[in-house]
């Protein structure tokens, strides 16, 4: 089932993906659009986070970032820009995952450097690079 234009009009939606250099990131659609490998498959994105979330029920972006993932959120629903909030002190890369998560995230790659990269946008099904330290 694919997550459809209302659900990503009024949910927060939370997906992950690996960037050009293996790192792993999850980023937060607040009412913001997402790339079409996210809006294809709803029981996947569903299965990623009930993975790599572990059951955590707290601060799910802390608890995701001392696990060592990028975060990257979109608050304005006018735009789909976004931008990283948080940066792991111990990146983790996709090899190092479970055989079913870097299965589930096969195609969940984005065009992008989490380590540089300050901020992207999702215009449709393509990624575009806006700022880099």
């Amino acid at each position: 089932m694919r997550i459809t234009d209302y659900e990503k009009e009024y949910s927060n939606i939370l997906w992950f993906a690996t960037d050009i250099g293996g790192n792993v990131i999850f980023a937060q659609s607040l009412e913001s659009d997402v790339p079409e490998f996210v809006c294809r498959n709803k029981e996947k994105s569903e299965r990623l986070a009930e993975l790599l979330c572990d059951g955590n029920d707290g601060n799910i972006s802390e608890y995701l970032c001392s696990k060592g993932l990028y975060h990257y959120i979109a608050d304005d629903p006018y735009e789909s820009v976004y931008r990283r909030v948080q940066i792991p002190a111990n990146p983790v890369k996709a090899e190092s995952l479970t055989k079913e998560i870097k299965d589930l995230m096969s195609e969940n790659v984005l065009m992008i450097n989490a380590e540089t990269c300050l901020s992207f946008e999702v215009v449709g099904p393509l990624v575009h690079n806006i700022t880099e330290e």
